[in-house]
């Protein structure tokens, strides 16, 4: 995927945004105090999403991995979601039962050792279990439209 000058200039600007002391790399909470001042709710997993955007290890994200970071998610091919959601469908589908429930969702998310709010569990199956029978099943269809 390429950017246009538009979206160059876009996050650049954003980036600089962020970087409140100029080091030309974004802090954790940088990144935290910055989408608090834009109302962004982030989740209580970021910490871990961080992580993996900081892909030296350095302990912040720098412009690179700032732009690598958007570029990914921009640049996912319709077939490679795809194959993603079909993978995550069958993480949280481990045994020969039809959908997905919440108590699914919790438990793969614990054993990861991820807390997810039950707000947010409820949430998810609001907006997946279409038929309100306590689980859901086209889980990629849903997630992709």
């Amino acid at each position: 995927m390429r950017l246009n000058e538009e979206e160059k200039e876009g996050l650049t600007t954003a980036f600089n945004e962020l970087d409140k002391d100029q080091s030309r790399t974004l802090t954790i909470d940088e990144i935290k105090e910055g989408c608090a001042k834009q109302c962004v709710a982030l989740p209580e997993y970021f910490d871990a999403i961080f992580r993996s955007l900081d892909t030296d290890k350095s302990g912040h994200v720098d412009y690179i991995e700032f732009i690598a970071a958007t570029m990914n998610v921009g640049a996912m091919t319709t077939a490679r979601r795809q194959v993603l959601m079909q993978a995550a469908f069958r993480l949280f589908k481990a045994d020969d039962s039809e959908g997905i429930t919440a108590e699914k969702i919790e438990s793969v998310l614990t054993s990861a050792k991820m807390k997810i709010p039950e707000e947010d569990v409820k949430q998810i199956m609001e907006r997946f279990d279409t038929d309100k029978d306590g689980s859901f099943k086209l889980f990629g269809a849903q997630v992709l439209a």
